[in-house]
């Protein structure tokens, strides 16, 4: 059976390509670093508090006379949409210690919940030592906390950019969804970054200029502005 020289080079060339994809390497999970001390995180709360246990129930007395106080002044951790490793380490506590993160809301006595909400969790933290907790977070919110350390609920918030949805065209963005339900509230307020927000480097400027000119139909459909509303120049976050 003979083959063309123009079948044999494009053979070649989906060969080439095929081996180029296998060569690039997944892109690494980003590590977010957190440490225990009795009853507490220290990096939302920015400080050791110094707090003595010698079991849960000493941390539940704590966080009973502190804890919403503490929360209410911790820092939020903030991140994009992506796969993350929590490092999770115990740095004194004289027991061992654990790390449950789940969406905002999260019950995990509501079987619906446990089937259609992130949680993830798991112990075996001895003292002086960490475990690594795997997750793929996607936009909204959460909290995180240890049980056995009985620390105060944290929050984490992940950011998303209506501009990047890769949905179906049929099925609306939360985002979107979101914009429009609240919008109006007072209280509630929407960033929205432009072409002059983006410093990093002229090429960025220019390729967001050139998408926001000929915005596809799947955008359009997803929330950008239609034809004839204003808004042009906007990029979501």
């Amino acid at each position: 059976m003979s083959v063309s020289s123009g079948t044999a080079r494009r053979a070649i060339g989906c060969a080439v390509l095929a081996l180029g994809l296998a060569a690039v390497p997944a892109a690494a999970a980003e590590v977010i670093e957190l440490t225990q001390t009795g009853c507490q995180f220290l990096e939302p709360e920015g400080m050791d508090h110094g707090f003595k246990t010698s079991r849960k129930a000493d941390c539940e007395a704590i966080n009973a006379k502190s804890g919403d106080g503490r929360v209410a002044a911790a820092k939020v951790i903030t991140l994009n949409p992506g796969k993350y490793v929590f490092r999770v380490a115990n740095r004194n506590v004289p027991y061992v210690l654990g790390f449950w993160l789940r969406e905002k809301g999260y019950n995990w006595l509501n079987p619906i919940h446990k089937a259609t909400k992130l949680s993830v969790s798991g112990g075996g933290i001895a003292t002086g030592t960490s475990r690594d907790y795997e997750v793929d977070l996607a936009p909204g919110e959460y909290v995180f906390s240890c049980p056995l350390n009985t620390t105060p609920d944290y929050k984490l918030v992940v950011t998303g950019d209506i501009t990047q949805v890769d949905l179906p065209p049929d099925r609306q963005s939360g985002l979107v969804d979101v914009q429009g339900r609240l919008g109006d509230i007072r209280g509630i307020g929407f960033v929205r970054l432009g072409r002059e927000d983006i410093v990093r480097h002229k090429l960025v400027r220019a390729i967001v200029s050139a998408y926001q000119r000929e915005a596809p139909p799947e955008a359009m459909r997803n929330g950008e502005p239609a034809e004839g509303s204003s808004g042009g120049d906007d990029i979501n976050a």
